[in-house]
């Protein structure tokens, strides 16, 4: 089992081709990929491009951000490999559906039970598949006005507000490490992207 993320980028487009890239790197070509929290679908519009995957499930609870993906897709020429999902996760009866490789993209955070949320995802991965995880951290409550500043911007109050509480609703560095060591993934480690984001990692990742 795989799990492997990628770090910070001043640009949020690059960090969604080098999410994807690394994503392609360390999945089987032609297997069946699960984007969970799929938002506006840069990451599975990025994958559907280069035509990796045999087929892309695009799950979203939010009905807005699924037409938003759909819209976004619409001029994708692989984009007939990708089926979008209404639903939530830990809800969802995938039945005997597995896949190759999942991915969980800055949504940990929106888990109540994010244990749970990783235990489900390794309950449908196939033997060998991957798994992908990078979410935001909650940094110290001295820091957080600095991070909504520099991450936020200082124009929109209604997007300020949001990442205040993305943040706080994100775990902080050591609740990471209290997940990990519950979920027990053996040649895994914590990897920490300063400065804002943080991951599970297969061990040879943690050192690059």
């Amino acid at each position: 089992m795989l799990f492997l993320t990628t770090g910070w980028c001043a640009n949020i487009k690059d960090l969604y081709i080098l999410f994807a890239n690394r994503v392609i790197k360390g999945s089987q070509k032609k297997g069946s990929m699960l984007d969970i929290g799929t938002g506006t679908g840069q990451i599975i519009i990025e994958l559907a491009k280069k035509d990796f995957f045999r087929e892309i499930m695009a799950m979203d609870s939010s009905s807005y951000m699924l037409d938003m993906s759909r819209k976004n897709a619409k001029n994708i020429f692989a984009k007939r490999k990708i089926t979008f999902c209404k639903a939530d996760f830990l809800q969802y009866n995938f039945g005997e559906k597995k896949f190759d490789t999942i991915c969980c993209h800055n949504t940990l955070h929106h888990f109540v039970d994010p244990q749970k949320a990783i235990e489900k995802m390794i309950s449908i991965l196939r033997p060998g598949g991957a798994i992908f995880i990078q979410d935001i951290f909650r940094p110290s409550e001295w820091i957080i006005p600095v991070y909504i500043f520099v991450f936020a911007g200082v124009k929109d109050i209604r997007i300020r507000k949001q990442y205040r509480e993305s943040l706080m609703a994100s775990l902080s560095v050591n609740e990471w490490k209290i997940l990990f060591k519950k979920i027990k993934l053996e040649g895994s480690c914590i990897k920490y992207h300063f400065p804002s984001h943080i991951s599970i990692s297969k061990k040879d990742d943690c050192y690059r």
